[in-house]
């Protein structure tokens, strides 16, 4: 089953100019760092995150993705090919055993992707395949109108961080690539560049052993098979059990299939790239590129966009142990543009419908009591907890750059709780990377011991049992071992007839913003995914996009009790009607709206008719 591309053709003469893209980043990079690796190594990050904030910004400011991503593509691919002309005639590459490296690293990324393909191609996670969930809020992109909104209730903004679905439905515009495929191309894109970039922030704080051992932090994880014996061994092996009322953090490479931290996650990396270089007199460049990634990642990963807001401001300045007023000016203007620029962004900023709580609740500890709170933190970190704190008094420096995000990772999951969601503990992810580079900087110092073998065995056992929870998590899937809860991962969206992939196709390009397509849940649930068609079902999310109970159970009424008024449905945005042979029910309504004057048939295609509601 495929669906028509809603997209205009004329969108893939952009692609060229996704070089110039690259190039754009590139010569940020060279402006921020001496470091032509570094640089390399930075350059599809900040051209990337310079180009999915444009792209908001002007989609959001002309009311049209196509209009924004022609603007930011063509200014950005332009802009990079001008810096690159400027340069003059590029330099040959010196040989030697820092281009080894590079190749060793590259090979080091493939073989980590291949770990994780069979899961990223064979399962869906998490939330991409909800109502609005990633696919469906990708889909409604792909139907023009932007910004996007919420699938349920689509009269309001959507309030969420959706880089992630901004950036895969850009790739069926420029490459006219499925957007089901797009969810997996930008995922196993993204996989390889987070290696990369962990295998050059560890041989910059630990050395050149530190690059491997630190790319082997996208694995890392505690002990969670023992949690719950009785359950399925796939289930342990994911770690899906609660420690006395609270919710196992999963290993980081689970977090990475949260989409929002697919493409948070290498944001995030380069930002402590950047960081880290302190060879030259900080200058402007620095902090745009600072504010450039800060802003990518107030769409894309809001958790990581806010922990290193608060560990730039405090490492910037103390890290260097030179607080004069370029430095501690330039950081603060670098943050304050960023939150500002988000604020206006939108997105997970965007006005809450019905009033917004913080939500945000005192509370010692992560469990219920303190027993708890302990073997939450074994067997959610394990042996990191310990040697990745070891690690941190090992590394060359940035120790207050690691340590804050640990620390901080660590702290507000046992100070706060989030009155709706667990998605709080979601700031262990932090502590999980943070400790990552630290269990690598224990590793690499017992490589180096005096007896070699020692040192190499001691070192092996460190990384297993650091990594041995995140490779059992890529091995559930590669395996498909039996037990994997489908509730969670999702073998694949929702399977249209051919005669609904017609009527989505139809839909797509006559729904105007705001209206809401009625069609059984079932079949719904397709067409939000496969079209961004809003639906008047509401999934147990609703509630987190700070919807009050009250619309929820207005909501919940009209579609229990079915009124004949149209008024009552009007009010709510349902305007088109899809009805089939099982529908009596509301085939009935349409009757009596059909004889009244009150709706009139669109069209008929197969066995379905499309009604709408004047």
């Amino acid at each position: 089953m495929q669906l028509h591309n809603p997209l205009p053709w004329a969108c893939v003469l952009l692609a060229p100019l996704l070089g110039g893209v690259w190039l754009a980043g590139r010569a940020i990079a060279r402006r921020v760092s001496d470091d032509g690796a570094l640089a390399d190594v930075l350059a599809p990050g900040l051209g990337g995150a310079a180009w999915l904030a444009a792209m908001h910004l002007a989609a959001r400011l002309t009311g049209s993705f196509v209009a924004g991503l022609a603007i930011a593509t063509v200014v950005l691919g332009l802009a990079g090919f001008a810096a690159r002309w400027q340069e003059g005639p590029l330099r040959p590459a010196r040989a030697g055993g820092r281009n080894r490296d590079k190749w060793w690293m590259l090979a080091g990324a493939l073989t980590a992707t291949l770990a994780i393909a069979p899961a990223a191609l064979g399962w869906a996670f998490h939330d991409e395949l909800w109502l609005t969930g990633h696919m469906s809020i990708a889909a409604q992109i792909q139907n023009g109108a932007y910004p996007p909104r919420h699938l349920s209730f689509p009269a309001f903004e959507l309030r969420y961080h959706y880089g992630f679905s901004l950036l895969c439905a850009a790739v069926t515009a420029l490459l006219r690539v499925p957007l089901e495929h797009s969810l997996d191309l930008v995922t196993l894109l993204c996989w390889p560049y987070c290696w990369c970039l962990l295998w050059t922030l560890g041989e910059r704080l630990i050395g050149r052993p530190g690059g491997p051992l630190a790319a082997l932090a996208l694995f890392g994880g505690g002990i969670p098979f023992f949690c719950n014996l009785e359950a399925p061994p796939a289930r342990s092996l994911l770690g899906l059990c609660r420690v006395d009322g609270a919710l196992l953090n999963p290993p980081l490479v689970s977090y990475f299939f949260q989409h929002p931290w697919t493409i948070g996650l290498p944001l995030g990396l380069c930002l402590l790239l950047v960081l880290q270089e302190r060879r030259r007199p900080p200058g402007l460049w620095r902090y745009v590129a600072c504010a450039v990634l800060l802003a990518a990642l107030a769409l894309s990963q809001i958790v990581l966009f806010a922990a290193l807001s608060a560990v730039l401001l405090v490492a910037e300045p103390l890290g260097s142990r030179d607080c004069r007023l370029r430095r501690c000016g330039g950081v603060l203007a670098a943050v304050a543009s960023s939150w500002l620029l988000a604020r206006a962004m939108g997105g997970f900023f965007a006005p809450a419908p019905d009033g917004a709580e913080l939500g945000l609740v005192a509370s010692l500890g992560v469990a219920d009591s303190l027993r708890g709170t302990a073997l939450y933190h074994l067997q959610t970190f394990g042996a990191t907890l310990l040697l990745g704190a070891v690690g941190l008094a090992l590394l060359r420096r940035e120790r207050l750059t690691i340590g804050l995000l640990v620390l901080g990772g660590l702290g507000v999951p046992n100070l706060v709780r989030y009155a709706h969601s667990w998605d709080v503990a979601k700031f262990g992810a932090l502590a999980s990377l943070g400790l990552g580079v630290g269990f690598a900087a224990t590793a690499a110092r017992l490589l180096g011991l005096r007896w070699r073998l020692l040192g190499g065995v001691l070192a092996a056992l460190v990384l297993a049992s650091c990594t041995a929870a995140g490779l059992a998590f890529a091995a559930v899937f590669a395996l498909r071992l039996e037990g994997i809860p489908e509730q969670v991962y999702h073998h694949a969206p929702v399977a249209l007839a051919p005669p609904d992939v017609a009527v989505v196709s139809w839909l797509r390009s006559r729904v105007r913003p705001g209206e809401i397509v009625f069609r059984e849940p079932a079949v719904g649930l397709g067409y939000a995914q496969h079209g961004g068609l809003a639906q008047p079902w509401i999934d147990h999310n609703a509630a987190r996009f700070d919807f009050g109970a009250e619309r929820i159970a207005r909501r919940e009424r009209l579609l229990a009790t079915l009124p004949r008024d149209p008024s009552a449905w009007r009010n709510e945005g349902v305007r088109w009607f899809v009805v089939g042979r099982r529908d009596q029910a509301v085939e009935r309504l349409l009757a009596a709206w059909l004889q009244a004057g009150d709706a009139e048939i669109r069209a008929a295609i197969g066995p379905l008719w499309i009604a709408y509601l004047r």
